[in-house]
């Protein structure tokens, strides 16, 4: 196993008066940088009956501004970048690509440029093409019924007014109430410096990458007016659980907990945990386990406010839900009558840091080294928290793992079971 280092990340930070963080990561393997902005603009700062009104921005956030119009799809493909994407987790937005090194300061004046102008560039008539093609994307998302059952488990198990309760990338029923007046105010007052986070990670020197930035975004506004304090999770005292019928050939489970910051055990030992859970089960030592699950995933979501762990399971057409979260119920039984051994538990711990090593060799894209670095930075606080994260992983033990599985089996499980009717 290569050692705990390689997986770790050097950030440099600075921050602009205007309040911008910026955070410089010097990876010279090959000639390009990934550029990656954030904002404190995620689905948990959306108004009531506005689900959706995050997305929607990030959407309107490629169609140019007064200054440069036009697609900023294809002016950043121009300056020959690759990867570019955009995405709302509840926390937060974040717009990326990958572009050549020497295309790094025209792509900053951009960024810049859609910071300081995109919220007085709207046009209704863009606002309403790009609303009606959100719309469509949840319409087909919800075709998928393991899809559409983690969103309605935000809805299961936080209350009806918390800001977690609905999900990330909104809801049919109420974008169609968010109108050009409400996004340019949510991009005015959310898209600025003092919310903002600049991660540039590739052959770049930092101290350029700095003099950039403060050239190009020292006109960004300041105001921190709208800033707000992390959410706890705040579920749902006691246990729930909701049957949705769809026209689907097959039926699926999703499990979920949510574990808010002030209680939630070591989140290194969540991660073997869960791990342990899928080894067992694709290696037959859950022996109590039926074959017929042929599809079991984990899924850890960290958020400000703590950390949901989800578990979806679907099966061929004569497996029934309720059978499917038997045995999911079973699975999690096992994992906390039978500690791992120590001999798991380093198997688990190479699998993890050698996904760890993978996600880092790219700068660019969702997750690789600048995104890594924004999501620590976001959600944590500092860049920092990757490599404390690589630190516990490499120290978690067998007994941290059982008494992970201890707390989390005692807390309250959130399922949702899809059920097909095109068979019955």
């Amino acid at each position: 196993m290569r050692p705990l280092s390689a997986a770790k990340i050097d950030p440099i930070v600075n921050r602009l008066p205007n309040g911008l963080t910026i955070i410089a990561h010097r990876d010279p393997k090959a000639p390009v940088a990934a550029v990656y902005v954030a904002y404190r603009a995620g689905s948990r700062e959306e108004p009531p009956g506005m689900a959706g009104l995050a997305h929607l921005a990030e959407h309107l956030m490629y169609t140019g501004t007064s200054k440069m119009p036009g697609s900023y799809f294809r002016a950043l493909e121009h300056l020959g970048a690759t990867s570019i994407n955009a995405f709302v987790h509840e926390d937060f937005s974040a717009y990326f690509q990958t572009v050549p090194v020497v295309s790094v300061d025209s792509v900053l004046r951009m960024e810049a440029d859609r910071m300081i102008g995109m919220a007085d560039s709207l046009r209704e008539d863009t606002v309403e093409r790009e609303r009606e093609i959100i719309r469509q994307e949840l319409k087909q998302r919800e075709l998928d019924p393991v899809y559409r059952a983690t969103r309605i488990l935000p809805q299961v198990a936080y209350p009806h007014d918390h800001v977690y309760a609905h999900p990330r990338d909104g809801l049919i029923g109420e974008i169609a109430s968010v109108g050009m007046s409400a996004t340019s105010e949510w991009i005015r007052t959310r898209h600025i410096a003092a919310h903002a986070l600049l991660v540039v990670a590739g052959d770049v020197q930092p101290d350029v990458i700095f003099d950039s930035a403060a050239k190009h975004f020292k006109d960004a506004p300041a105001d921190e007016s709208c800033l707000d304090v992390p959410a706890l999770n705040c579920v749902s005292p006691a246990a729930r659980r909701v049957v949705v019928e769809m026209q689907s050939l097959r039926d699926c489970v999703c499990t979920a907990w949510y574990l808010p910051t002030p209680v939630m055990p070591d989140p290194a030992a969540l991660e073997f945990a869960c791990e342990l859970v899928l080894m067992r089960v694709r290696s037959g030592l859950a022996k109590e386990l039926s074959s017929s699950l042929t599809l079991l995933d984990c899924d850890l979501r960290p958020t400000s406010g703590g950390l949901s762990i989800l578990f979806s399971a679907s099966a061929p057409a004569p497996m029934p839900a309720d059978s499917m979260e038997s045995e999911l119920c079973s699975v999690l039984g096992h994992l906390a009558r039978e500690s791992p051994s120590e001999e798991e538990i380093d198997y688990i711990r190479s699998r993890l840091l050698d996904r760890v090593l993978r996600q880092t060799e790219p700068v660019g894209g969702a997750w690789g080294k600048a995104g890594i670095l924004a999501l620590a930075t976001m959600l944590d606080g500092t860049a920092l928290a990757h490599n404390a994260r690589i630190d516990a992983l490499g120290a978690a033990t067998s007994g941290d793992v059982s008494r992970c599985a201890g707390f989390w089996n005692a807390a309250p499980r959130f399922t949702v079971q899809i059920r097909g009717v095109a068979r019955r």
